[in-house]
């Protein structure tokens, strides 16, 4: 890429290179980071005297090799539709699944039985979402705790069932989509969290009132985050690139190329985001005090 860069920055060719590489990074980004979010849920069973550090050494390491490790076995699945034409024939008709299912169909009964795994591996990773949704769903207002927290996880479960039935016609399509933005959202709620732990909370958690958790007249009123996500709403609409719309900043990245765009929505959302967050809250804490 920087090669092309040197010899012609406006080549068609850096400019597809550049855009799927932004594309590609903001895809893995929304994988990275959509523990943040709900971190908190799971890292308070750990006893309060626990190592900052070991903290993050265990959620970096296990984020980090779980992603590599799906990350190549991807890239040499994928890899293998150049060589191989059944597996590109497959990848065609029926997108990952039936990548999977060509590769493993050698094993006969036993590749059949890997793929019921890697079925079962999906309701796997939706459990954490689920136990965070009933949590974040409860926490938005007094009148949400009073719903049981399993009915959240039904009602949960239901939607991204019919969510799936529906994008099964066009699961590559559907994937990317969803991560594109679980990352936008995902940037906005980390710049919000670390900006306000780092400048206001001048990064110590003796400057947090722990005792005030459940009173909402105590509480800040969030009107500063949500002005700021807004705004970062807005930067992300600019940068953002999917199938079904693509924003004036990642269809200038890309150009003349045959794609739409580059998705760069969480870079510009972050940033806008970024900028808005401080001034929306000194402004709050002027005029509300809290």
């Amino acid at each position: 890429v920087f090669h092309n860069a040197t010899i012609s920055s406006n080549s068609s060719t850096f400019r597809l290179e550049l855009s799927c590489v932004l594309t590609f990074g903001s895809i893995i980004f929304g994988t990275a980071c959509s523990w943040c979010p709900f971190a908190a849920d799971y890292n308070t069973y750990f006893p309060e005297d626990t190592s900052q550090l070991k903290i993050f050494l265990l959620t970096y390491i296990s984020n980090f090799v779980s992603m590599v490790v799906m990350q190549l076995l991807g890239a040499a699945a994928y890899t293998g539709t150049y060589t191989n034409q059944n597996w590109k024939q497959a990848y065609e008709i029926n997108n990952v699944g039936g990548l999977l299912g060509a590769i493993l169909s050698p094993l006969r009964g036993f590749g059949k039985f890997i793929l019921i795994l890697f079925s079962l591996s999906i309701v796997a990773c939706n459990i954490p979402n689920l136990y965070s949704l009933s949590l974040s769903t409860q926490v938005i207002a007094p009148i949400f705790s009073r719903i049981p927290r399993f009915l959240y996880t039904i009602i949960g479960t239901a939607a991204y069932v019919l969510l799936a039935i529906v994008a099964a016609s066009k699961f590559n399509d559907a994937l990317t989509s969803a991560m594109g933005i679980s990352s936008y959202w995902s940037a906005i709620f980390m710049v919000i969290v670390f900006e306000d732990h780092i400048l206001f909370r001048r990064c110590s958690f003796r400057n947090y009132n722990f005792s005030i958790w459940n009173s909402s007249k105590l509480l800040p009123i969030s009107l500063a985050a949500i002005l700021s996500a807004l705004v970062g709403v807005a930067g992300i609409i600019l940068g953002m690139s999917q199938i079904w719309f693509s924003g004036p900043i990642a269809k200038a990245i890309a150009g003349d190329t045959d794609i739409e765009g580059a998705d760069i929505g969480f870079e510009v959302g972050f940033i806008f985001t970024a900028v808005a967050f401080p001034l929306f809250r000194l402004i709050e804490l002027y005029f509300i005090r809290r």
